[in-house]
């Protein structure tokens, strides 16, 4: 199928953030998460960041997102992966790129701020979470708890995470 340049399909793209926390004493890893209190998702945590708007880059995205949603300036260390995600007819959203870039450990002790609500309306996000990989399956979507498997993966292998709705894509070697 040839592509028509002058439309397009539709793609989203994402920035999100691999927040670890900074290890401690009796303490396993585990990285931040927040509670989204919205749509389909409401009720489940998801690691902080979001969509990109016109013409601005993945990582800016990302920036901006987690800013906006925790407070948390973060430090980028690298690109830890990237999860595409098909389109949703039940949500009306497009198929999409969402690349997770691994930043900088935060203290456990440092403080997160969620965005206010706005006047008379439900707030966005409601709680944040220092998710291990025991908590998972109680606390995300099954397709968010494979996305976190697979960058827990390559985040404690310095790997890369190359994902199709969170679950890895094989890569065929050359020889």
């Amino acid at each position: 199928m040839t592509i028509n340049l002058a439309a397009p399909p539709p793609c989203r793209i994402g920035g999100l953030a691999w927040i670890p926390r900074l290890p401690g004493e009796d303490r396993e890893d585990a990285v931040l998460m927040v509670r989204a209190n919205y749509g389909l998702k409401k009720g489940f945590y998801q690691l902080p960041g979001g969509h990109a708007d016109h013409l601005e880059p993945d990582w800016e995205a990302m920036l901006r997102h987690v800013k906006r949603e925790t407070g948390i300036v973060p430090g980028v260390v690298r690109l830890l992966g990237k999860d595409w995600v098909p389109a949703n007819s039940e949500t009306g959203s497009a198929m999409g790129q969402n690349l997770v870039y691994l930043c900088r450990p935060v203290p456990a002790t440092a403080e997160i701020q969620l965005p206010a609500a706005e006047p008379g309306m439900e707030p966005e996000l409601d709680d944040y979470l220092w998710m291990t990989l025991d908590d998972l399956a109680e606390h995300t979507q099954p397709y968010q708890a494979r996305r976190v498997r697979a960058m827990w993966e390559a985040w404690q292998h310095e790997a890369f995470a190359n994902l199709r709705f969170g679950r890895p894509v094989p890569v065929e070697r050359t020889a």
